[in-house]
């Protein structure tokens, strides 16, 4: 069935070119501080997300070598259980592609091409979208594709989440969902994109699932005469065997396997969109220094919302210019239902923390799948509507209307990221030093702090995963009955006597009891070597901690302390 309206007859293959083009240009100057020092520079704002790609992408370029393993389990940290990868965030679907990248040029350059790619391609995956199935104007379609790829939700995440960057397959997700019945393949062909967006990110697939019904449904009432209902549910059962069946083992070992738990951490769906981020600027756009609001979100990777007033008023006029047209009705009321959806579960107005009242995502918080939601993501479902209504205006009235639609856009153009220097990778591990200590396959112990050090990550992805960790920066079953997740290893005793004397830097005398439990976490986790990187906070006091423990020195090797246990 045909919703979005008249289809265009295809000109100029060329101005297809030039808006992949444009958007790929864009891109790349908003990357080029990764670009410029791949080895030292991370993004600013969430370098341990960063870590953690790289060691997903180097995984996914050592499954591709013929490294071995599981590729849906992994024993390359959190030894020796291990981490359950469909649970966290594996992104195949991208890492393998790109493996050849990966295995020349390294995990950093491919987060950084990913990045550049993802907003890229989701801008001409809209643009396509928007030219073949709701306006003629190749300028409409680039302007509303454009901001659909760089939109203040999306650019956020190039700050550390690539799979929320890489968002190219939806478009084509909703195309073919709302396919003409001219389309005999259409239910085969969303079946095999849905299957391949679950190893992207299945979040932003159920996102989709979520707003594509609320969109249709809408629709459908609107042109209920109209609409080929048959068609639809015909592609939309065919889609759902293909995805099952392709899909099938890998979520039951996402949900049931090693590793499985239900839910992710307490914490993280309490994130939700403060009412003043709906009017403010991204810290990552050019209105980002004249927002007149504070501390509105959850972090810097988490401005989802941040449209800015002029946008939030345009979106509402063209609302209501366009009401009589059911596509931009429907595609409206979408936005409105995401973005209020996207609250959370308590109502906070400019001010991250102070809660006014229960929010309208607290009815849902707690249901299956429902509670593997962060909810200040949801309105990214609003991003496409708006920038439908963006294409529309454009189309209509260039002359009264683009001024309009480009003054509202100027304040939230992204900036180039914001990166910071993180410490030379020493010659421990690119020398490969470690080799001659982890000779019996054991674990190695990178001291840990807090679980958000993800210092061994960034080595260990540096290093090609040639070693397993202990420990690791990942979500698995925490100890509660009700199986929530939690973020890292549940704790043992050394992990949070070292943490203790990192925070502190006094080093106390360890009990008899400490020193059993050390040897027993040590056994427990197979260490063959303990590590302390030169950048250890209170490094003097942790080293002095570990001598004690141990009863023996370390050794001083390729800028990093080191206790052979395996000697």
């Amino acid at each position: 069935m045909l919703l979005l309206g008249k289809r265009l007859v295809l000109g100029d293959r060329r101005w297809d070119l030039v808006a992949l083009a444009s958007f790929l240009l864009f891109a790349f100057v908003l990357t080029l501080p990764l670009w410029r020092d791949l080895d030292h520079a991370v993004p600013e704002a969430n370098q341990n997300d960063h870590a953690q790609f790289e060691f997903v992408l180097a995984r996914a370029a050592k499954l591709v070598s013929g490294g071995g393993g599981d590729w849906l389990l992994t024993g390359d940290m959190n030894a020796p259980l291990g981490v359950n990868m469909m649970a966290n965030t594996a992104v195949l679907g991208l890492g393998i592609p790109l493996a050849p990248v990966t295995l020349l040029a390294g995990p950093a350059a491919t987060f950084a091409l990913l990045v550049l790619l993802g907003m890229a391609l989701t801008a001409y995956g809209w643009y396509w979208v928007f030219s073949r199935r709701l306006v003629e104007s190749r300028l409409a379609a680039a302007i509303g594709g454009a901001f659909c790829g760089f939109a203040p939700g999306v650019v956020t995440h190039t700050q550390g989440h690539p799979n929320w960057v890489a968002l190219f397959l939806l478009p084509f997700v909703v195309h073919l969902l709302f396919a003409p019945a001219s389309n005999r393949y259409a239910g085969v062909l969303l079946g095999l994109i849905m299957s391949y967006q679950v190893f992207i990110n299945e979040e932003s697939l159920f996102f989709t699932g979520l707003g594509s019904a609320i969109f249709g449904t809408l629709y459908a009432l609107l042109r209920w005469n109209e609409v080929d209902k048959a068609r639809f549910f015909t592609n939309l059962g065919i889609a759902a065997a293909i995805t099952g069946v392709v899909a099938a083992y890998p979520l039951w070992v996402q949900f049931t396997g090693p590793g499985s738990y239900h839910g992710v951490p307490e914490f993280t769906t309490s994130y939700g969109n403060d009412l003043a981020s709906f009017f403010s600027f991204s810290t990552h756009s050019l209105g980002g220094s004249f927002s007149p609001f504070g501390n509105i979100a959850a972090n810097r990777t988490e401005e989802n919302a941040f449209f800015g007033v002029p946008l939030v008023i345009l979106f509402l006029a063209l609302a209501v210019i366009f009401r009589k047209r059911p596509v931009a009705l429907a595609a409206s009321c979408t936005a409105v239902v995401f973005a209020v959806l996207s609250i959370g579960r308590d109502i906070i107005i400019n001010g991250y923390g102070d809660v006014t009242a229960p929010g309208p995502w607290e009815p849902f918080a707690h249901l299956p799948l429902f509670d593997s939601v962060v909810p200040t993501r949801l309105v990214l479902v609003a991003i496409p509507c708006v920038g439908l209504l963006l294409a529309l205006a454009v189309e209509r009235s260039r002359t009264v209307l683009l001024p309009l639609v480009l003054a509202a856009l100027l304040p939230i153009v992204p900036l180039p990221m914001d990166t910071k220097q993180i410490p030379p990778i020493p010659a421990y591990i690119t020398g490969h030093e470690y080799r001659a200590q982890l000779t019996d396959g054991g674990s190695m112990l990178v001291v840990p702090g807090p679980w958000t050090d993800t210092t061994n990550l960034r080595w260990a992805a540096r290093s090609g995963l040639e070693f397993p960790l202990a420990l690791g920066y990942f979500i698995g079953p925490g100890p509660e009955e009700d199986g929530r997740g939690i973020f890292g290893p549940q704790k043992r005793p050394t992990h949070l006597l070292i943490a203790d004397v990192t925070a502190t830097g006094v080093t106390p005398v360890p009990t008899a009891e400490q020193r059993a439990a050390f040897a027993a976490d040590l056994a427990f986790w197979q260490t063959s070597v303990i590590v302390v990187p030169a950048e250890h906070q209170n490094r003097e006091a942790v080293k002095m901690l570990l001598a004690d423990l141990t009863g023996r020195p370390p050794t001083e090797i390729g800028g990093v302390t080191v206790w052979d246990i395996a000697r």
